[in-house]
């Protein structure tokens, strides 16, 4: 599986909405997970099949408190984990 490193995560810190862009150089199964500083997941992508080209993906993320969480996304055998922080929208 080969694929652009170029992997776009922002805003970070995030509010209300965090994008995730990504581009694919062939057909491959993508997952997104997000979990809180305690391990919960408090978010889960269902994985599913994107083709190739670019991508992106976008998370609500209202309902989550403000704090740190690790992004983890799944492109085939590729994963990648990101630290992220959550700010009050006042």
């Amino acid at each position: 599986m080969q694929f652009d490193p170029e992997i776009k995560f922002y805003p970070n810190p995030f509010i209300d909405e965090l994008s995730l862009s990504f581009n694919l150089e062939e057909n491959a199964g993508v997952g997104c997970k997000i979990f809180d500083v305690t391990g919960r997941m408090v978010y889960q992508a269902i994985s599913q099949n994107f083709s190739e080209g670019a991508h992106l993906m976008k998370i609500d993320t209202r309902n989550f408190s403000q704090g740190i969480y690790t992004l983890q996304l799944s492109i085939d055998d590729f994963e990648k984990n990101i630290k992220l922080t959550k700010l009050n929208d006042r």
